[in-house]
Parts: C-alpha cells; sequence; structure tokens
C-alpha cells in the first residue's frame, strides 16, 4: 500500500514538474521571438530606405528611414513623416512595422520621439518590453537611436 501511495506521489511530482518546465520554455520562446522581431524590425526601419525610396505620407509600402542619397545616414524627413504617421493613424504605422493593435513602439532618435514612451516604464507582466540601441548619422552628426517595443508574451 505505500508502495503505491509512492509511486502515485512520484508520477503526480513527475507530471506537475513536466508542466512547470514547459511553461516556462514557452515563456522563453516568446521572449526570444519578441526580441528577435525587435531586432528584426530596427534593421528594417534603421538600415533600409523603405519602399519607394523616396516614400512620403501618402505613398508608403514598407517603413525605412535611411536616406536614400546619403549612405548610413537617416532621413529627417521620413522621422518627421513617421512622427505623423504615429499621431494620426497608429494603427497603420504599427501594421507597416508589422506590429499587432494591441503592441506598440516607442523610438527616440537625439531629441525627436516617435510614440508614448510610457512604454519604457510599464511594469505590465502580460508584456515584454525590449529596447534596441543603435548609431546613426544624421544630418552630420552621430546620434543614439533607441527603438522600444511592447509586445504581448
Amino acid at each position: 500500500m505505500i508502495s503505491i501511495s509512492l509511486f502515485v506521489l512520484l508520477l503526480i511530482l513527475i507530471i506537475w514538474a513536466n508542466n512547470y518546465t514547459a511553461g516556462k520554455m514557452i515563456g522563453q520562446r516568446n521572449e526570444v521571438w519578441n526580441y528577435q522581431r525587435t531586432v528584426d524590425l530596427s534593421d528594417i526601419l534603421f538600415d533600409t530606405t523603405g519602399q519607394p525610396a523616396d516614400w512620403n505620407m501618402t505613398n508608403v509600402n514598407s517603413l525605412g528611414l535611411s536616406n536614400s542619397y546619403v549612405p548610413d545616414s537617416l532621413d529627417y524627413n521620413k522621422l518627421t513623416y513617421t512622427k505623423n504617421v504615429y499621431n494620426s493613424n497608429k494603427t497603420g504605422l504599427l501594421s507597416l512595422m508589422g506590429l499587432k493593435n494591441d503592441e506598440d513602439v516607442f523610438i527616440r532618435i537625439g531629441n525627436m520621439t516617435i510614440g508614448n514612451d510610457s512604454i519604457t516604464r510599464t511594469t505590465d507582466k502580460e508584456y515584454d518590453i525590449i529596447k534596441i540601441v543603435r548609431m546613426k548619422k544624421i544630418n552630420g552628426s552621430i546620434i543614439q537611436c533607441e527603438l522600444y517595443t511592447k509586445m504581448r508574451r
């Protein structure tokens, strides 16, 4: 009788440990996935010109902030357009970035900000807040570019 009870107890512990470990692994996998999505987004935003290369608020198909004419430099007009689109059509901009409606983005490039910086301070455990920092040129000066994403775990 004691051996059966011990066997059942051991079986319950094994099942619980397996479920606990699987849950932690899924959480870690989502965190890695969200981090990779943020890295990919920073590559697209900071290293490509977008489509078309000289896009503006009315004809943008793919978002990219690089300057078409000056290598490794950001285009100030594209930054301004992006800020205006965020303020007037946040859902459309997030869609261009490949983000879902409940996700968000905040970009700080020098003194210019795009989005709501409250995501940099959130403590909501349902979301991962990921920060990527890059150095880029704009108007001949090297500046720090920060990209924050808020993605559901």
